[in-house]
């Protein structure tokens, strides 16, 4: 089922500015797909494909159509949304249909969004029939990007995701290009858009956009040149700064073309001729005439042409999110750079107009030369020159260019600024997904390691046997079974005495799980510890759905609370406690791994990400260890100067700073107090992981002046 988002006319205007940037989401069976996003503009043109797969012809369901406005910071506004009806959708039936858009906060009108559909047989691909030719002639009037009052204009031709680029000239406003190129499509493309951008050429920098304009190919006549000067646009809503000529041609692409046909190699001649001694004739190459489209090209598979699609290999689930949350933060960050570099440009190429201008000693804001009666002021903000009156029997004529310009260079001067901030938080942002991004790599790379190492160690064997993925083969898991000193002597005394024991408990283990003798083994008995070890595997016929973990969980459970197992179990009744162990892992997968990857279970100590309290903040404590004496004046200067210029900083994130030094505000005897050194202790565990050392003149100090016979009552203690 392939739909092309054509393009959307009547939008809200939902960005400061009275603009959007929108895009367009289909939902159909639970999958949803998205164009591009189309920057400050109310009337958007697309012509994107989206594709969607389904397994029956006839269709029941229907398919959501919704629109979006494009935000950085926080979440994308609605524009409205609508619906399809495809159960009347035949097969190679194509549809073209206006979509109202609507919300249930505003039901009224909300624009609407064009959109063509088809379903086709799975794998039939329409080959382009037609060729496009796109002939840039020439522009005039074109406005000045660099410094000296004129432009190096280039232009990009852009056509179903192929683009063209002309040559520069050099130091005009209006260029002649005389360039041509060549595109191939479909004659039922009836919507595709050529687009056309033109850009000032900058050694140093990004190059200055002039203006775009486009061209539907739905307006041309096959087989006639169109030819036609399209006005040159920064923004959609915005007056014509210059014009583009254009020869535009499209035709249909000959159906045959002459194939030679093979011959000998022994023939090696391209002429005939008749050998006048032997009367042998030699023919000259022979042509054929091959059909360059199959029957395809409409739309239709024949069953001489249908394949089989190919099987695709199943990659790990967790290294493809990992890989689309990559594709999407790269393409988050190019159309930010996209959006951000627009509105340099735009902005760049307003603030050279306006040099220009004067550099031609007119009125940076209408352009009209100075005079007598109206003359020139400079603004103190962007240093540019503007029309005032020069007397006052004149002033009552009307509001001057000078105030004229001042709301608009109020509006840039705040767009600028927001700019900046969102720029600001943008790095911030892609600071933070960097890191993140490396820990779930690395932590995918010891997740691969772990899986080599289980096939290595003999896993694949029984991933083979039963037929299963490798993320469905389980290590085994390992219990240890506790007894009595005196009774496991006894029972252990020799080794024929340890053989029965470890086949009693075996068959009892495998009796009280209610599962095959072969999935239990005994992998260790300690004379020393007093315990035996059991290693639980998981059913190699693939029938039993309990888990080798959940197994051992399961007896740990019955073992420590002595269910079931008195009188019908008496070797395993004996056991006082089961500790489970955890996953095996033999030496074969150990010599595979390396020390980092080796899973080591935390201390017990605090999240370093705390909760946000009441007001929605989220405190971090950071500890500050200072000497007492030497460094009093810098404690002294950190509270009164830098701690609350840090917490206001930090509160525009939604965070508390809150700062401890256990010896600011007390004094020397109890600062020393033997006490202090155990709630020193406790809050550098409650501030973890931020620890903050200021190293002096001076460090430490001598327990035998502040403690009774010294620091020895202490060191038993905090050793």
């Amino acid at each position: 089922l392939r739909f092309r988002v054509v393009e959307a006319r009547k939008l809200p205007a939902l960005d400061y500015g009275g603009t959007s940037d929108p895009y367009v989401t289909i939902d159909f069976e639970g999958k949803t797909k998205k164009t591009s996003t189309v920057f400050k503009t109310l009337q958007p043109v697309w012509n994107e494909q989206l594709a969607f797969d389904t397994l029956s012809a006839e269709l029941d369901s229907r398919v959501v159509v919704e629109c979006f406005d494009y935000d950085i910071a926080g979440s994308d506004d609605s524009c409205g949304k609508g619906e399809l009806d495809l159960t009347a959708l035949q097969v190679n039936q194509q549809v073209t249909q206006w979509v109202p858009l609507r919300d249930q906060a505003h039901p009224e009108y909300q624009g609407e969004v064009l959109i063509e559909y088809v379903l086709v047989p799975f794998g039939s691909e329409l080959e382009p029939d037609s060729s496009l030719t796109i002939k840039v002639i020439e522009g005039k009037e074109m406005i000045a990007a660099d410094a000296g009052g004129t432009s190096d204009p280039y232009v990009k031709v852009e056509f179903e995701g192929k683009v063209f680029k002309t040559g520069t000239r050099f130091k005009t406003l209006d260029p002649v290009w005389n360039e041509k190129f060549e595109f191939v499509t479909h004659s039922s493309n009836q919507h595709g858009t050529i687009r056309l951008e033109t850009f000032d050429y900058d050694l140093v920098g990004a190059d200055d956009a002039l203006g775009s304009c486009s061209y539907r190919v739905g307006d041309l006549t096959p087989n006639k040149v169109t030819k036609v000067w399209l006005p040159l646009r920064l923004r959609e809503s915005e007056q014509p700064i210059g014009e583009l000529s254009v020869e535009i041609l499209i035709k249909k692409l000959p159906e045959f073309f002459v194939q030679t046909k093979p011959r000998s190699k022994s023939v090696d001649i391209k002429t005939p001729f008749v050998d006048e001694i032997t009367g042998m004739v030699r023919r000259g190459p022979e042509y054929e005439l091959v059909r360059k489209f199959s029957l395809g090209a409409s739309g239709l598979t024949l069953d001489c042409e249908s394949t089989s699609p190919l099987l695709k290999v199943e990659a790990d689930p967790e290294e493809d999110e990992l890989q689309r949350e990559y594709e999407d933060e790269m393409e988050r960050r190019r159309k930010f750079d996209q959006q951000r570099g627009s509105e340099l440009r735009a902005d760049t190429v307003e603030t050279n107009m306006h040099k220009g201008r004067n550099r031609a000693g007119r009125c940076a804001w209408c352009g009209q030369p100075f005079s007598v009666t109206r003359s020139a002021v400079q603004d103190p903000l962007d240093h540019l020159w503007y029309h005032v009156w020069a007397t006052k029997t004149v002033r009552g004529l009307g509001e001057t260019c000078y105030q004229l310009h001042k709301p608009h260079l109020k509006n840039r001067l705040k767009e600028r600024q927001m700019r900046d901030n969102e720029l600001e938080e943008e790095t911030i942002r892609r600071g933070n997904w960097e890191r993140e991004y490396e820990r779930q790599k690395a932590l995918n790379q010891r997740r691969g390691k772990l899986k080599k190492a289980f096939m290595a160690d003999g896993v694949s064997k029984l991933a083979k046997r039963t037929g299963k993925k490798l993320e469905d083969v389980r290590p085994p898991f390992a219990v240890r079974l506790m007894f009595p000193a005196e009774e496991f002597e006894t029972r252990t005394k020799d080794s024929r005495a340890k053989r029965q024991f470890t086949k009693d408990l075996r068959q009892e283990v495998s009796k009280v799980m209610r599962i095959a003798q072969r999935r239990v083994t005994i992998a260790a008995t300690s004379n020393e510890g007093h315990y035996v070890e059991v290693h639980l595997h998981q059913d190699p016929d693939g029938k039993d759905l309990w888990f080798p973990e959940s197994l051992a969980k399961k007896l740990a459970g019955m073992v420590n609370r002595k269910r079931e197992l008195i009188y019908p179990f008496p070797t395993l009744s004996l056991a006082t406690s089961c500790d489970i162990m955890g996953p095996v892992i033999s030496p074969v997968a150990s010599a595979l791994l390396d020390a980092a990857d080796v899973e080591i279970a935390p201390a017990a100590r605090p999240s370093p990400i705390p909760t946000p309290d009441q007001a929605g903040k989220i405190p971090v404590h950071v500890y500050f260890c200072m000497e007492y004496d030497d460094l009093r004046p810098e404690r002294e200067f950190l509270f009164s100067s830098v701690f609350p210029v840090v917490d206001k900083w930090l509160s525009a994130f939604r965070v508390q700073f809150v700062p401890v030094d256990m010896r600011h505000g007390v004094s020397r005897s109890e600062c020393f107090h033997p006490e202090v050194l155990r709630l020193h202790m406790d809050e550098i565990l409650k501030c973890f992981p931020f620890f903050v050392c200021f190293l002096g003149e001076a460090y430490g100090f001598q327990p035998d002046l502040f403690f009774p016979g010294g620091g020895q009552t202490m060191r038993p203690e905090f050793d």
